[in-house]
């Protein structure tokens, strides 16, 4: 049986996984001497790198909800309108990019089917959540923003590449026959194939925005900044909140405090506005002094 037939049977059997036919893929792409089928491939196999261009099919447009409150009251899953988000970055909160790897889609699809999960968050940059987002609701400061991605759009990706594979396939063994039999293809051939790959696999794509992180850039705090942390963990000590909640936020305090580049602070800060949304009713008029002045840390 030809490599090819192998993996149009495959595609149509439930009990095959896509990892293994697109590794049956890889190897047929190697035989066709054909690079752009390679890194197809290996981006489904591995995961799309950062500012890889991606297909349309790893793109979802994704609802948005945050978590607002201020010294006494709270939201804690409220839609965030696209229109209160400035014009220029509202396509990158909306339609999310899917870069993962074709193993890690199926074991979020099996995760979430073994837990009766149907949806989950796709937390946002918080320096982006600092500077933009707690204007959108009258007096409510935001703690934290996210998209909401669902199973069935991880499902989507999967039957996607199922689809173009086999499309592909089909259109190989319409048009080039004998594709596997000959040692190399004849120029009008690589082209025709070529011709498929474009409109089969390829198809339309997107070039993947992201925000670039500068890891070698050092941050340093001047002593007004160092005292905000100080007063910070004072008032918790000094406030009544549970001794276990205090020790929690105190030592992301002092990681946030201690951080040496931009990319860790915000590590440190998201995690720190993460544990304050969970405790929220009991640490938020002790800390919400202090948020203004956190986030004009954050690293632009």
């Amino acid at each position: 049986m030809s490599l090819l037939q192998e993996i149009q049977n495959d595609i149509v059997n439930p009990t095959v996984e896509l990892a293994n036919i697109l590794r049956k893929c890889k190897i047929l792409a190697y035989h066709l001497n054909l690079d752009e089928f390679k890194q197809w491939v290996d981006n489904e196999l591995n995961g799309y790198p950062e500012m890889a261009v991606l297909p349309t099919y790893r793109y979802h447009r994704c609802p948005a909800q945050g978590y607002f409150h201020n010294r006494f009251s709270y939201m804690p899953d409220a839609d965030i309108p696209m229109a209160s988000i400035p014009k220029e970055h509202r396509d990158i909160h909306q339609n999310v990019s899917f870069v993962e790897s074709i193993g890690e889609i199926q074991d979020i699809i099996s995760s979430a089917r073994s837990s009766d999960k149907q949806s989950f968050h796709r937390p946002w940059e918080p320096n982006f959540v600092a500077l933009h987002c707690s204007g959108i609701y009258k007096e409510m400061q935001c703690l934290k923003a996210w998209n909401i991605v669902t199973v069935s759009q991880f499902i989507k990706i999967l039957e996607n590449v199922k689809n173009r594979i086999q499309t592909f396939i089909l259109e190989v063994r319409a048009n080039i026959p004998n594709a596997e039999e000959v040692p190399s293809l004849t120029i009008p051939q690589q082209e025709k194939l070529m011709q498929i790959y474009n409109t089969t696999i390829q198809g339309d794509v997107q070039n993947l925005a992201q925000n670039s992180t500068d890891v070698t850039q050092h941050i340093v705090f001047n002593d007004a900044n160092t005292e905000t942390f100080s007063k910070l963990i004072s008032a918790i000590e000094a406030s009544q909140i549970q001794a276990s909640i205090q020790s929690e936020l105190i030592v992301i305090i002092q990681e946030m405090r201690d951080s040496q580049t931009p990319s860790q602070f915000r590590e440190k800060y998201s995690k720190f506005m993460g544990s304050l949304a969970d405790h929220m009713q009991v640490v938020g008029t002790v800390v919400a002094p202090f948020l203004p002045q956190l986030s004009t840390l954050l690293p632009t």
